[in-house]
């Protein structure tokens, strides 16, 4: 894993955990449901990684082992999202869909900073 990606973990979690502890002074199910979908998207950000990387540099393909990252990556997704649907009271599922994105949005804000600190 290189140090963008890294970097990126990083930030993500410090960003949901900090949120996540100011939105349990304003609700608990936003601070859970922003902790399950950061988690959820972390650990499909691994399996990405892990996945196209054994994908571009391995000598074989195998297609039963990219469909199993692939719907280990859609059960994470969807199971996330699944309990902000069955226990709103306890996971907000907008709040699922943040954390999800956040890895994304994180290393987006970061690229931008870097490279125009560059500038």
């Amino acid at each position: 894993m290189d140090a963008y990606i890294k970097r990126g973990i990083k930030v993500t979690l410090i960003i949901s955990m900090m949120l996540g502890l100011i939105l349990m002074f304003i609700q608990l199910s936003f601070a859970f449901g922003l902790w399950l979908g950061s988690v959820a998207g972390l650990i499909n950000m691994l399996i990405t990684s892990s996945y196209y990387a054994d994908l571009l540099f391995e000598e074989e393909f195998s297609v039963v082992k990219y469909g199993l990252f692939f719907l280990i990556k859609l059960g994470f997704i969807s199971g996330s999202l699944y309990l902000g649907i069955i226990f709103p009271n306890y996971v907000n599922i907008f709040m699922v869909a943040l954390g999800l994105i956040m890895l994304k949005l994180c290393l987006y804000v970061t690229e931008f900073y870097i490279r125009r600190r560059k500038e």
